[in-house]
């Protein structure tokens, strides 16, 4: 994404240890907000970057209105059509 912010997979992969030694080469530490990947049934997920590899918190989360919806609910909340559900 042109922002930064955001990568896209083509794949499901093992990233996050990638990831942080990639950011450190590239003086980018910090930078990568959220990665985009292909999950089941052609569905797409988002995963929050933590801020280091063995962290559970987010450098930045989803919105706090979005999480622990789910489907119809998540979509008309989000504007995303199709959503499935957030993390709470």
């Amino acid at each position: 994404h042109p922002s930064g912010q955001i990568a896209m997979l083509a794949q499901a992969c093992p990233w996050k240890d990638h990831l942080f030694d990639l950011e450190a080469e590239q003086g980018l530490v910090g930078q990568l907000l959220y990665v985009l990947y292909p999950g089941e049934a052609g569905s797409w997920r988002v995963q929050a970057v933590p801020p280091s590899s063995d962290s559970f918190d987010s450098r930045k989360k989803l919105p706090a209105a979005w999480r622990g919806l789910r489907d119809g609910e998540l979509s008309a909340q989000s504007g995303v059509d199709g959503s499935i559900f957030v993390h709470a």
